[in-house]
């Protein structure tokens, strides 16, 4: 009688002690090779693998979904990028502790057991990492550091991995994701990968760094080794990533993040992990409402509309699902929340199309695809809609977030018969300062190109010109960056365009940080591009200051010109309107903020928790 393998005796999808989560994308072979390797060498731990296809081709996925070794396969609809990817299947994991490995890494035999001892050897331990070596057998890392510029230093590249200096346990800054193991409550409690850094490149040694600030460290364990080809995805041309200039801006996101330890080697003094703002609901027997959206979460207006909407109707006692066309992980949600500056807890199930089940009491839909998929299952159903929207069938009303779109909607035939309601979305207000910079502008937005442009390069000729006439104005443009490479060509021409002006970019800032530049400001300089509502605008406005917002955009809606604020249509309108503003007195700009001040009042969470309680009432 044979004896059983390997698989048979520690592969355990019940009660792992250890997850492994590998991520594949038009890579399927490579993804089988490493399985192969996996259920061939491991030993001394129950293991589970869960494999995420992170939107293969369908060819690609045929042959990886064809395989039939054990392991549990989550198929995403699109590239979720690597930190999204992996964040997904971490919340599958069942083991104490998660582990991610690329799929162009072959392991060895007794590979896993030193990675997993470290953590009963040294209680310190919150991340540890393998020695990588090279199809060739030169060293690739033997852990890593970090210089004060936020660049990587692989330990010992290139050099003979049986050299002694590369075989001694060590603590380092930080380990490839290629292969590294944590438990996974550190994992959760640091938020996981994050999406600041999409698609790719950094997300590896922040996440060493936030568990670093809760007083663990990240051990280079040499007792394990394992081959990695490394970038056998995203050095593929066929994939179309155009990476080449994503590590230059996302060193400097880190950089950026982690000055203090970079200089000192120190973490600050009481830091300590972000608090998970959004769980899943408690599954209380209440109303069920589901808010379906079609647009991409991120850090963006949408967003905070959207979680606005949410947090209204739990303050009402509905039991909300949040419905997507791809799948969002609570890390992700959790990570946006803090990055919003989102107050309130929100517990709500996230969920795709597929996933509702009827009967539900409310659908709430964001936009146009998908509500026909939603809208049988319920008993009342909302359009959340702009100016801009078409009116689709079917729907009890539609909500829109000013009295201006109201207006331009009744006047529209193809609204005819419809109920409108207008229902401001909250805002979270900040301080308003009585003396501030007079020259200080603050311009907040996405950095995207094409019809999605918030006009930074415009905004940068502009101030240009102040400058060259004598003003000491200076501009600081807070956003993010969508992943695409024309976006990040974008940003970078609008840095090239700035240079040796007070022109100063903030991307992926802390909240606080963000806040206080707008609570330092005298001007907001605001073109919306394809936005919805323009919060931004009413955020600045709440600071006092003053609003000089592109006509035609959302946010243009609630700046009444001369009053609380000025709208503009052409760069040298903007450079006048601001000319004028530099040269009031006191006493004329002071009356301005005061006004933009108590009109941003309007948008309360008091105010929208009330008005949605009267559109739901029975």
């Amino acid at each position: 009688m044979s004896s059983p393998s390997l698989v048979d005796q520690w592969y355990d999808p019940a009660h792992p002690e250890i997850s492994i989560v590998i991520l594949n994308w038009n890579k399927a072979q490579l993804t089988i090779e490493c399985l192969a390797s996996i259920f061939e060498h491991t030993r001394g731990s129950r293991y589970e693998v869960i494999v995420v296809d992170n939107g293969s081709r369908a060819d690609e996925y045929s042959m990886l979904s064809g395989y039939v070794g054990p392991h549990r396969l989550l198929r995403l609809g699109e590239n979720r990028f690597f930190g999204e990817g992996n964040n997904l299947g971490a919340e599958l994991a069942k083991g104490e502790f998660v582990m991610f490995m690329n799929n162009d890494v072959t392991v060895t035999p007794n590979w896993l057991s030193p990675l997993i001892d470290v953590f009963a050897l040294h209680p310190e331990c919150g991340v540890a990492g393998p020695k990588f070596v090279y199809p060739s057998g030169l060293l690739q890392e033997a852990g890593a550091l970090l210089d004060e510029e936020g660049d990587s230093v692989q330990i010992g590249k290139f050099q003979d991995p049986a050299c002694a200096r590369f075989n001694r346990m060590r603590v380092v800054d930080y380990v490839s994701a290629a292969c590294v193991v944590m438990r996974k409550r550190d994992f959760d409690d640091a938020l996981g990968f994050d999406f600041m850094y999409e698609p790719a490149y950094y997300e590896d040694a922040d996440l060493c760094l936030k568990i670093g600030e809760s007083g663990l460290k990240t051990f280079y364990v040499p007792g394990s080794h394992i081959v990695h080809h490394e970038n056998a995805t995203t050095a593929d041309p066929s994939n179309g990533l155009n990476l080449n200039n994503l590590v230059q801006i996302n060193r400097s996101k880190f950089a950026d993040r982690w000055t203090r330890f970079l200089k000192t080697g120190r973490h600050r003094e009481g830091a300590s992990s972000l608090a998970r703002i959004v769980t899943h609901s408690s599954g209380e027997d209440r109303p069920g409402a589901a808010i379906y959206t079609p647009h991409p979460i991120n850090a963006g207006e949408s967003t905070r509309y959207l979680l606005s909407t949410v947090d209204a109707l739990l303050e009402l006692g509905y039991r909300v699902s949040l419905v997507t066309p791809q799948r969002v992980s609570y890390l992700r949600l959790n990570q946006i929340a803090h990055a919003l500056g989102l107050q309130a807890p929100l517990m709500l199930d996230l969920l795709i199309v597929d996933q509702l089940s009827a009967p539900l009491d409310l659908a709430i839909e964001f936009g146009s695809e998908g509500a026909r998929s939603i809208k049988v299952l319920v008993k009342r159903s909302f359009y959340l809609a702009d100016r801009r929207s078409k009116c689709p069938p079917g729907y009890q009303g539609i909500v829109v977030n000013s009295g201006a779109d109201a207006e331009l909607m009744r006047s529209d035939p193809q609204f005819t018969g419809v109920d409108i309601h207008v229902i401001r979305p909250a805002i979270w207000p900040l301080s308003f300062r009585e003396k501030i910079s007079k020259t200080s502008i603050v311009s907040e937005g996405m950095f995207a190109a094409g019809t999605e442009s918030t006009r930074q390069d415009l905004m940068i000729t502009a101030l240009r010109r102040l400058v060259e006439a004598g003003h000491r104005a200076e501009l600081h443009f807070i956003g993010s960056l969508l992943p695409e490479s024309r976006h990040r060509e974008y940003f970078l021409e609008c840095k090239r365009m700035a240079e040796g002006l007070p022109v100063h970019f903030h991307l992926d800032i802390p909240r606080e940080k963000r806040d206080r530049m707008f609570e330092g400001a005298s001007l907001y300089w605001h073109d919306g591009g394809y936005e919805h509502i323009g919060l931004s605008v009413i955020e600045a406005m709440s600071t006092g200051a003053i609003p000089i917002v592109a006509q035609g955009c959302q946010g243009a809606l609630n700046v009444r010109d001369g009053l609380n604020g000025f709208r503009f249509d052409s760069e040298d309108e903007l450079v006048r309107i601001s000319q004028r503003i530099f040269n009031e007195t006191d006493e004329v700009t002071n009356a301005m903020r005061a006004a933009a001040r108590i009109d941003s009042e309007g948008f309360s969470r008091a105010l929208c928790v009330r008005d949605w309680r009267s559109l739901l009432q029975p």
